[in-house]
């Protein structure tokens, strides 16, 4: 639960910090992936379907990943400052 890993997010949203680890690994592994395609690629035919999906789908996969991390943290920024806010009327 996303109190337990952030114990000073006090509004108890259920928001799941785990997924944004995931995202990170996902990130990691499209990269990765990605070098290898393009050693394969040019070692071998470019022709092969296998070889085309990395230009098809990584740059809407990282840029979607990317999204929903950014708006996960942008919800945890936003009730972080109202928690500040609510602390200190004069912050």
């Amino acid at each position: 639960m996303a109190e337990v890993e952030n114990p000073n997010f006090l509004k108890g949203h259920n928001l799941d910090l785990k997924q944004i680890r995931l995202d990170v690994y996902r990130l990691a592994c499209y990269f990765e992936a990605s070098r290898s395609f393009a050693e394969q690629s040019s070692a071998s035919n470019n022709d092969l379907f296998i070889n085309r999906l990395p230009l098809e789908f990584m740059e809407d996969e990282v840029s979607r990943t990317l999204l929903q991390s950014a708006i996960i943290l942008r919800i945890l920024d936003d009730e972080s400052e109202a928690d500040k806010d609510e602390k200190n009327p004069f912050y």
